[in-house]
């Protein structure tokens, strides 16, 4: 008589399936980074991040338009002169595009300009990725934060962006381990060759010889 496996629970199965995308992603990732150059990675990590936080429905088509475009007002009413100070022309008209945006960005620019002297001490901070937000934005998503900085500090994006991915899919999409040519070579097949772009004073035929 044959033996049949018992039944899986929906629970373990939801478990499972999720294990399977979450491998099957990152196997496709890494596939993906050996071809690209360390300027490219993160570029290829923040699109795959926001596409799978798109299809989850955690971020929705607006904003993540709003973070990949740069959208600003082009016609922005006067600007405060209380904000002369720290904010220019192009960054007014951005803040004032956030507000196209569902909440939390509906006031954005009457905060900025009640409570400017909060809001240029965070303009201010060398790291403003990481420094506090004034109270009525203190605690908004890191994903908003980013918004926040694309209108204002574009400069800290790259930064920002990296803490987004590392908290969103884990450090291994942040962080890649340097090329195991060890690894790779045990993919390969003489159908399935390896090729190396190179660049000046990179020579990598020791390691050729050496798992040849």
């Amino acid at each position: 008589m044959d033996i049949l496996a018992d039944p899986i629970s929906p629970r373990s199965l939801s478990k499972r399936v999720v294990n399977l995308i979450d491998s099957i992603t990152l196997t496709a990732f890494n596939y993906t980074r050996r071809g690209l150059l360390e300027k490219h990675k993160l570029i290829v990590s923040t699109m795959l991040t926001l596409r799978i936080l798109l299809r989850k429905n955690v971020l929705s088509s607006a904003e993540v338009e709003h973070l990949t475009l740069g959208k600003f007002d082009p016609n922005p009413p006067p600007m405060p002169e209380v904000l002369r100070g720290f904010v220019n022309d192009q960054m007014w008209a951005n803040c004032k595009a956030l507000e196209l945006l569902p909440n939390p960005f509906n006031n954005f620019t009457q905060s900025l300009e009640q409570d400017y002297l909060q809001w240029k001490k965070w303009y201010n901070d060398e790291k403003a990725e990481e420094a506090d937000l004034p109270k009525a934005y203190k605690e908004i998503t890191k994903f908003h934060k980013l918004l926040l900085l694309r209108a204002m500090r574009p400069d800290r994006l790259t930064n920002a962006l990296n803490g987004f991915i590392y908290e969103s899919m884990g450090e291994v999409y942040v962080e890649q381990s340097v090329l195991d040519i060890d690894a790779t070579y045990l993919e390969t097949t003489c159908q399935t060759p390896i090729f190396f772009v190179l660049f000046p004073g990179v020579e990598p035929s020791g390691d050729i010889n050496f798992i040849a």
